[in-house]
């Protein structure tokens, strides 16, 4: 019954504004990024002493940028995906077709799925602006320098590392029972705590436990699309060490929603 239920939410979410907005923003946003680094690059430059990158590093940036714009609309999907069947009393007609494990797990996986596609329009739209950007200035374009294959993986560990905030938001949609109460935690908590944690206690041990600095720590593996190795500051975890604590927090947090689920009355 879970394809069923995900095949429900896939299509309930795609009938909304919200995905297609969230897709043309992330676009625009990584080409405005893109363009102004090339801009104020080539005024510093003046002189002849601008190198221009290769396509690795539009690559990289678009992928290191998408997580900017991506949470506001991760927030936003994952407390409509949960909140709104609290709003329209569409529970009890969902939960005839699986169990509520199943239902949670269904709009887990859209939502998980989303952001996946959400990295890749902002990758695609890094792609087109450096290739064009380059042909424009160059007359030519390469793709050399280009690990394909760590390109591939960017995309899915840098998907890894926001799976914790698709779980809190379906979490918090259903602690709350609303959509505007849990995208308003979800924008305090995302927007301010992990931000101001973050500016006063950058350099404590504690801080590379922040759902936000593992997506940091990820991003590092990100200059291996360019065939480069930087080192991970020591108040960071190690790439790959924190892709695996992001997973532990989204299986603790759905196993919280689950559990929270089953207790909850639905009816009335």
């Amino acid at each position: 019954m879970w394809l069923a239920l995900f095949s429900i939410e896939w299509i309930r979410l795609f009938r909304r504004w919200l995905p297609w907005v969230a897709m043309a923003l992330s676009a625009l946003f990584v080409g405005l990024s893109l363009h102004n680094f090339y801009v104020l690059s080539g005024e510093n430059g003046a002189g002849g002493t601008f190198k221009m990158p290769g396509l690795s590093f539009d690559l990289a940036t678009s992928l290191d940028q998408s997580f900017t714009i991506g949470a506001l609309f991760i927030i936003m999907i994952g407390a409509a995906l949960m909140g709104d069947d609290y709003a329209q009393r569409t529970n009890q007609h969902w939960l005839l077709r699986g169990s509520r494990a199943a239902s949670v797990l269904a709009k887990f996986t859209v939502l998980a799925l989303m952001i996946l596609i959400l990295n890749v329009v902002t990758l695609s739209a890094g792609a087109a602006f450096g290739l064009g950007y380059k042909a424009w200035l160059t007359g030519s374009a390469s793709v050399a320098g280009v690990n394909l294959a760590e390109t591939g993986w960017a995309l899915i560990y840098l998907t890894a590392v926001v799976l914790p905030y698709a779980a809190l938001m379906l979490l918090l949609a259903l602690i709350t029972r609303s959509t505007f109460v849990s995208a308003a935690i979800g924008f305090a908590y995302v927007l301010v705590i992990e931000n101001l944690a973050g500016a006063v206690f950058y350099d404590a041990p504690w801080i590379r436990w922040l759902p936000r600095n593992l997506y940091l720590s990820a991003t590092y593996l990100l200059n291996h699309i360019g065939d480069k190795t930087v080192p991970v500051p020591d108040h960071l975890f190690e790439s790959y060490t924190a892709c695996l604590v992001a997973l532990g927090y989204t299986v603790a947090l759905l196993v919280l929603a689950i559990a929270w689920y089953r207790r909850q009355d639905v009816g009335g």
